[in-house]
């Protein structure tokens, strides 16, 4: 079994890195524009705008611009606060350590893959059908994309398959948990992580597997390290700063923003690859990075979850848990503004599932032979 997992780490690290040539696609060469905080600030309504100078950055360059702004010492609630700063802090380190951000993303990345490969044996004991999940993963374009764009939600999904891994295998581990889960709730808005933190415990649940008290313990100690990532806030306000009321109002700062004007608009974009713009010309839209293995695993994932609920008279295994996630995530999404990115959350359920079908339909066929 050493043996199998030392060549499925090999085989992952070099589909990676075949990906990234075949996609052309290098973060190892990027160096941070010098003018970039400069412009930063010029993009912002904070102090340093300067009137008739305001300028429109992407998601990306505001990242890194504060994310190095926070290692320099800034207050996280000041710069960019409607997503927590563990990413953009990371990003930050890494950028004053090597004035490569990016480096991040690929260090996230493989450390996805890994976890996909991990979760995808566990699930299904066959490390073929666990390779091929991490394989489907590793040349996914949307997947390959953040190894060039400093995007949160790469880091939130490497911490939303680590705590699913924590809380369905290490039951017990509730001090590691409540590690996890408070790294996870800084990682990027944590709307998203909430839904998944419902359905895994809901799970647990139904398995008589949930301990409220280490729940409790769980709770605790991730409420302990989330407020650690905000120590530099704490310290800006004496003391006094109230990070309940902070969250409240970056949750509502999500209502306005996020709350999508046209329901199912991320079904759409994911079974198609198009979008109908609400900015604008209001005009449709080709995705970017949209592949057709999308709507074929919602579909494969889909009809396994539903005859497996049915099969098991509601009493699921691990494996129905990774083939509901991808159906119910997609429906939570669609109250959202529909973004591809916030499918990189899914998709390693998505090709789990998918993999783990394609498995058990060849080893049947040639059984029958």
């Amino acid at each position: 079994m050493t043996k199998h997992r030392a060549f499925a780490v090999i085989v992952i690290c070099v589909i990676y890195v075949l990906s990234l040539i075949i996609h052309k696609q290098n973060p190892f060469n990027y160096r941070m524009d010098p003018h970039l905080i400069g412009r930063y600030y010029l993009s912002q309504d904070i102090p340093h705008e300067v009137d008739g100078k305001r300028v429109f950055l992407s998601d990306d360059e505001i990242h890194i611009a504060a994310g190095y702004l926070y290692s320099m010492g800034a207050d996280p609630t000041e710069y960019n606060f409607q997503h927590p700063p563990l990413i953009k802090y990371m990003f930050g380190f890494m950028t004053r350590l090597t004035d490569n951000p990016y480096l991040v993303q690929v260090v996230l990345s493989l450390l996805l893959l890994l976890l996909t490969y991990f979760l995808g044996f566990t699930v299904s004991r066959s490390w073929k059908g666990a390779l091929l999940a991490s394989a489907l993963l590793a040349i996914d374009p949307l997947f390959i994309s953040f190894s060039t764009q400093a995007l949160l939600d790469l880091g939130q999904s490497v911490l939303v398959i680590s705590y699913l891994i924590v809380s369905v295998i290490y039951t017990r581990k509730y001090w590691l948990q409540g590690i996890i889960l408070g790294l996870l709730l800084t990682s990027k808005f944590w709307a998203g992580s909430l839904f998944f933190i419902a359905l895994i415990n809901c799970y647990l649940l139904i398995k008589r597997r949930f301990d409220t008290r280490h729940f409790t313990y769980q709770i605790c100690t991730a409420f302990f390290v989330f407020c650690l990532v905000y120590a530099r806030s704490f310290i800006a306000h004496r003391g006094l700063f109230n990070i309940v009321f902070f969250e409240l109002k970056t949750l509502k700062y999500w209502f306005h923003h996020s709350v999508s004007s046209v329901p199912g608009a991320s079904l759409v974009l994911f079974m198609t690859g198009y979008l109908k713009s609400w900015w604008g010309a209001r005009e449709v839209l080709r995705a970017q990075y949209w592949t057709l293995l999308w709507p074929i695993g919602l579909c494969m994932t889909s009809i396994a979850s539903v005859r497996r609920l049915m099969h098991e008279r509601m009493k699921p295994n691990l494996m129905t848990l990774i083939y509901v996630i991808s159906p119910t995530y997609l429906a939570y999404l669609s109250i959202q503004a529909a973004y591809e990115r916030y499918f990189i959350v899914l998709l390693p359920y998505l090709y789990i599932g998918m993999a783990f079908s394609l498995v058990q339909f060849f080893t049947k066929k040639s059984g029958r032979r």
